[in-house]
């Protein structure tokens, strides 16, 4: 554990080298939650579409979704979610083109008596 969704502006989305982002996010969830690398997984979902603002195409942003099995401090959770929106920032600046960015996080808790997980081998 943990999951985490990515998703935001398709031009955005388009342009980004994912991979090394993504590397980035995953290292961010290890050094801060604790979490392991072999635990993490990522699912980036493109959206057809964005309507920030006035939808003049002047905004553009990126929302990360981290779920995490609960017992982590308030201050943990925290210092990830800014660590994280600051790894999104970084990835996204080159690729803005004059354009804004907001970059989100939220840091969701599963409920351990209803998660279920099983894994099948190669």
């Amino acid at each position: 554990m943990p999951q985490i969704r990515l998703e935001g502006s398709p031009s955005l989305l388009a342009a980004l080298d994912l991979p090394p982002m993504l590397n980035a996010i995953h290292d961010t969830v290890v050094a801060i939650a604790g979490a392991k690398h072999a635990d993490c997984k990522t699912l980036v979902r493109d959206a057809r579409a964005d309507h920030i603002n006035l939808g003049d195409g002047a905004e553009t942003m990126l929302h990360a979704e981290i779920r995490l099995m609960p017992g982590r401090e308030l201050a943990t959770k925290q210092a990830l979610g800014a660590a994280v929106a600051e790894v999104l920032e970084i990835a996204a600046k080159p690729h803005l083109n004059g354009r804004s960015l907001q970059a989100t996080v939220e840091i969701v808790e599963f409920l351990r008596e209803t998660y279920a997980k099983r894994v099948v081998p190669a």
